[in-house]
């Protein structure tokens, strides 16, 4: 789906300046788009106000032929993947995965089904029944893309999701076709 920001506007409160101001920007569906810039330039901050996280002062943000304004982060079929991989501690990796799915109301099979099939895609096959500290961090990034994907999003945003993850890892081509293939849904 074609994603459209058009007068995008957020300043944090007592901060004096707007973080971002007046932002438009049109990614057309099936397309990667990059946001670029040194830290501090609100890189995150506008993938926060695309998926829900954060609300803008002013402006609109459309994806598709719908606004995205005023809907809470779980009716934008938007799913984010932070640096930090924010897994929950107490569940398991399979868990964490099908976190979203459970909150949909997917009956427990196809949750399963759909849980090892995105476990298999991202190399974590056979660790479900492992809790987040005892994987690596390589492992627990994997994991939070994993969580995403499976919700098959309109929209995945990536923040530095890579960061966390082993060179060799980031070259596989399982995991680049893993991310590509719900980039361009």
């Amino acid at each position: 789906m074609r994603l459209e920001l058009q007068g995008l506007r957020l300043a944090y409160p007592g901060a004096g300046l707007a973080t971002i101001s007046d932002l438009d920007l049109v990614a057309e569906k099936g397309s990667l788009t990059a946001l670029l810039g040194p830290s501090g330039s609100g890189k995150t901050t506008v993938m926060k106000l695309i998926a829900g996280h954060l609300s803008p002062d002013a402006g609109d943000i459309r994806l598709g032929d719908r606004s995205l304004l005023g809907l809470p982060p779980e009716k934008r079929r938007v799913a984010m993947v932070f640096q930090d991989p924010l897994l929950f501690p107490h569940l398991t990796l399979a868990g964490n995965v099908g976190f979203g799915l459970r909150l949909r109301g997917l009956p427990p099979a196809r949750i399963a089904a759909d849980v090892e099939a995105m476990l298999a895609r991202v190399q974590l096959a056979g660790l479900g029944d492992r809790r987040p500290h005892q994987l690596s961090g390589g492992q627990q990034q994997r994991a939070a893309l994993a969580r995403a994907l499976v919700l098959r999003p309109d929209l995945l945003l990536l923040d530095e999701p890579s960061v966390g993850v082993d060179p060799l890892s980031r070259r596989s081509p399982a995991l680049t076709r893993a991310s590509a293939t719900r980039c361009a849904a």
